[in-house]
């Protein structure tokens, strides 16, 4: 086989390209610590520096090469944190911050993903409590687990407890790196979140450094599901100074990063052939948005729910503890209810054209908002017509409620203010 330059070698890469998720397992079992993040235009991908021994063990430790064990659900869960002001933080239903909560509280250490001063998304290993709010709510980004898979080695090793909840392609990388390194796991419980795909860490930055460029902010706080107006409504919000608002857009309106987020279209290359967006799954239990909106025979009134899918024994036992303490309500459904609600059960995310357009345009320019302006011109221009027709047919109801003589008279008095 032939490198990138054409050595006669075994090649640079680790696993077959478009398919790697830049999880790191292969960086963190390396030996000669040799391996490289290559950043692409739709991808980060991990290949083999100049002093790579040709051990293997990066092709073994990688998840793409050797499938993680799945395991088909056994239960189907709607759930929320009976605690309002978890709820109100988090993205759906508060499980996974209550999860950590009673970890804590029972020893463990904890792992989750949270946002950086440079809006970037990085995983921590800890066991203080202050630390779970930075791992609520979600986080549209590419998120680098860094140390994490060694650090949650150490802690198993030291007999130490540890929940790691993570996207399953991280989960997958954590399960194969501890298996390569003969770990005993009995210590660990794995979750697994539902995810659509990840951009590119630098889309974010660059739409963030756009926006605080245009309103002279400097921005440091970043939502993409702002608790401040519920987080059930997808709104994305830039605060300067932690509090004050510099920018916001909600999920349907022109924000550029909102709607190639939402409608699939700047995802990492890897995300679309997603091995792991099925209903198999790699964690001990899953958490997600519980989709469903008619459940007849548990219907509560509680606006933001959780859907928990446990997989194995191991899962089950961990959820029924944690809901036996009451800080969680789980109340069973049927397991068709999330599989037919939730698509990325049944397949990963297919992106439209708009997205070919978007990489042909970033790029040229290397700048997210110049692409993406152009890719997604039409949706905006779709959305704007919506928005005008919205604010046309409100004009018509006011025009029909209102006297005759008082509408011109109100119209005329309008257009004196303006002018």
């Amino acid at each position: 086989m032939e490198d990138i330059k054409g050595n006669d070698i075994m090649t640079t890469k680790i696993c077959k390209e478009g398919l790697c998720t830049a999880c790191g397992a292969c960086e963190t079992i390396c030996p000669k610590k040799c391996i490289e993040r290559v950043s692409h235009t739709d991808s980060i991908v991990m290949e083999k520096g100049d002093a790579c021994i040709q051990c293997g063990l990066c092709e073994n430790v990688c998840p793409v090469n050797n499938k993680t064990r799945k395991n088909t659900p056994i239960h189907a869960y709607m759930a929320y944190a009976t605690d309002d002001g978890i709820r109100k933080k988090s993205a759906s239903g508060g499980i996974a911050a209550e999860l950590y909560g009673l970890c804590l509280n029972d020893g463990y250490y904890i792992a989750g993903a949270e946002m950086t001063d440079t809006f970037e998304c990085h995983f921590k290993v800890t066991n203080h409590k202050e630390d779970i709010q930075g791992f609520q709510n979600s986080k549209y980004t590419y998120s680098f687990l860094d140390n994490t898979l060694k650090v949650v080695k150490q802690k198993l090793d030291n007999d130490e407890k540890v929940l790691f909840i993570g996207l399953p392609c991280q989960a997958a990388a954590l399960r194969n790196y501890l298996s390569t390194t003969k770990t005993n796991t009995e210590n660990l419980f794995v979750g697994d979140i539902i995810c659509h795909g990840t951009p590119h860490p630098d889309y974010l930055k660059e739409h963030i450094q756009s926006i605080s460029t245009k309103t002279g902010k400097t921005i440091d706080t970043c939502f993409f599901r702002d608790p401040k107006y519920g987080t059930q409504n997808y709104v994305f919000s830039l605060y300067h100074e932690q509090v004050k608002l510099a920018y916001q857009s909600k999920v349907d309106k022109h924000d550029l990063y909102q709607i190639g987020y939402h409608k699939a279209l700047i995802y990492r290359e890897c995300c679309y052939s997603c091995e792991f967006a099925q209903f198999d799954r790699v964690g001990d239990f899953t958490l997600g948005d519980y989709h469903v909106k008619e459940v007849d025979e548990c219907d509560v009134d509680i606006v933001k729910k959780s859907l928990i899918l446990i997989n194995t024994p191991k899962g089950k036992e961990f959820i029924e503890k944690a809901a036996a303490k009451n800080s969680i309500i789980i109340l069973e459904r049927p397991l068709q209810e999330p599989r037919a609600g939730e698509p990325q059960l049944r397949r990963p995310s297919v992106a439209g054209p708009e997205r070919t357009v978007f990489l042909s345009e970033y790029e040229k320019t290397k700048d997210f908002d110049k692409a993406a302006a152009i890719a997604f011109k039409r949706i905006v221009l779709r959305r704007k017509l919506k928005l005008d027709k919205t604010i046309l047919s409100a004009k018509m109801v006011v025009k029909k409620l209102i006297p005759r003589k008082l509408y011109r008279k109100v119209k005329v008095a309008i257009k004196g203010e303006e002018n």
